[in-house]
């Protein structure tokens, strides 16, 4: 993966949200962070637990679908990246709220995702509003017919911010 300057801010920026709000870094719920073996549930678990949820560098964490509440920033430090977990599909994250209750606040910096060609994106939002993703990068990104390897999907959602985003081999049939 392309390094960027600005994902080396991540962990003292993470040092730094201590101060204000819950944080953990995922590895103290239970990832392993290896790549091969499955660290959803304990990414659920953090990012459940906390609002500041901190991936740990030169790291591979294997998971998908993790389930995002409002108020939540992910952090990856240089290095981290999402991989694939074994039969798995879908985005690594998901965030849905509805027309009536809507999923706000959230933050994602220098995520970077090897898609395996099989996931389908970073994340993906309905009903949200205030999303700022920033300086992530994502390849090998399945295909999908609506978002045809996108870095992310979003519907009925507003005050959507996207900076220094790259997706590169993305499948799109």
């Amino acid at each position: 993966f392309p390094s960027h300057d600005t994902a080396r801010n991540s962990i003292p920026l993470c040092r730094t949200l201590a101060i204000q709000s819950k944080k953990a870094n995922v590895l103290q719920f239970g990832a392993r962070g290896d790549g091969i073996t499955n660290d959803t549930t304990a990414i659920q678990n953090a990012t459940n637990a906390v609002e500041v949820i901190c991936f740990t560098h030169l790291k591979s964490y294997a998971f998908d679908n993790v389930s995002l509440s409002s108020n939540k920033t992910i952090l990856f430090s240089d290095g981290a990246k999402i991989v694939k977990r074994s039969g798995g599909s879908g985005f690594a994250f998901v965030c849905t709220g509805t027309a009536g209750n809507r999923k706000s606040n959230i933050t994602i910096n220098s995520a970077k995702i090897d898609g395996g060609s099989t996931l389908l994106g970073l994340v993906s939002f309905s009903y949200t509003d205030n999303i700022k993703i920033t300086n992530c990068y994502a390849e090998n990104l399945g295909n999908t017919a609506v978002l045809q390897g996108q870095l992310s999907g979003l519907s009925n959602s507003t005050n959507v911010y996207i900076e220094n985003c790259y997706v590169n081999s993305a499948t799109v049939s």
